[in-house]
C-alpha cells in the first residue's frame, strides 16, 4: 500500500478484517483496520507511535444512474480496496499530530527540546512593535 502522508513508516503490519455483500446493485463494505503507524510530532519533530484503530463503511455500485453522493462508482466490480483504506486512514489521523498532550515542543530560538531539557533562551524578545501591546495585559 502507497500512503500519501510522506511514506508514513508502519511499526506493524495492518490488519484488516472485513467483508464485502452484494445487495441489488449496491455493494457495501464493511472492514475494521488496525495498526501502528510512526508519525512525528507537530511541536518537537519527534517520531512516536500512533494506533490505527478504525472502521471502514464504504458503499459501492456500478449503476451509473445512482446519484447518492455516498455511494461511490465502480467499473466491472473491481473494487481498489487499497484506496479506500489509504484514504479512511489519513482521515483517521490528528490534525495536529502530538507525541504527548502537554508536548513543550521546540524553543524558538536555539530549537532545544523543551521536553527533554531547558535552555537559557530568554522569552522576553519581543518585536518591538508589538511592545506596547504587552502592557495592555499586565495587569490580568
Amino acid at each position: 500500500m502507497i500512503m500519501t502522508l510522506k511514506n508514513p513508516r508502519f511499526l506493524e503490519p495492518l490488519t484488516l478484517k472485513g467483508k464485502l455483500l452484494m445487495d441489488n446493485s449496491i455493494i457495501p463494505l464493511y472492514a475494521e483496520v488496525k495498526g501502528i503507524v510512526e508519525l512525528t510530532c507537530s511541536r518537537c519533530l519527534q517520531k512516536f507511535p500512533y494506533d490505527i484503530d478504525l472502521e471502514i463503511d464504504e458503499k459501492f455500485t456500478d449503476n451509473p444512474e445512482n446519484k447518492d453522493d455516498e455511494v461511490i462508482f465502480i467499473n466491472n466490480y473491481e473494487v481498489d480496496i487499497n484506496e479506500i483504506v489509504e484514504n479512511n486512514i489519513i482521515l483517521s489521523l490528528p490534525i495536529k499530530k502530538l507525541c504527548r498532550e502537554d508536548c513543550k515542543g521546540l524553543c524558538p530560538m536555539c530549537g532545544t527540546n523543551l521536553n527533554i531539557s531547558t535552555c537559557n533562551c530568554h522569552e522576553d524578545n519581543i518585536d518591538p512593535r508589538f511592545a506596547k501591546l504587552k502592557d495592555l495585559f499586565s495587569n490580568h
